[in-house]
């Protein structure tokens, strides 16, 4: 697996090359998500679903406040 040089180094994250047959997961909270960046690369036979609809969301800036406007929205 590749990680980030920092454990938290989001930021200084730098361009990587990613093998075939592996994947680079990226979280929606750009700031704070344990994706590829802290856990590394997943491999292609790990995968075992396609996310295709939001289910909950919420506004971290405004005391974790439903967006209902977001809730079982497709994703594009």
């Amino acid at each position: 697996m590749l990680k980030p040089a920092a454990p938290n180094g989001y930021n200084s994250f730098g361009p990587i090359e990613i093998p075939e047959d592996q994947y680079m997961m990226l979280g929606d909270n750009r700031d704070n998500s344990r994706d590829s960046r802290r856990i590394g690369l997943v491999s292609r036979d790990r995968i075992t679903g396609r996310a295709h609809t939001v289910a909950f969301s919420v506004n971290y800036e405004e005391y974790y406040k439903p967006r209902a406007d977001r809730f079982l929205r497709p994703l594009n």
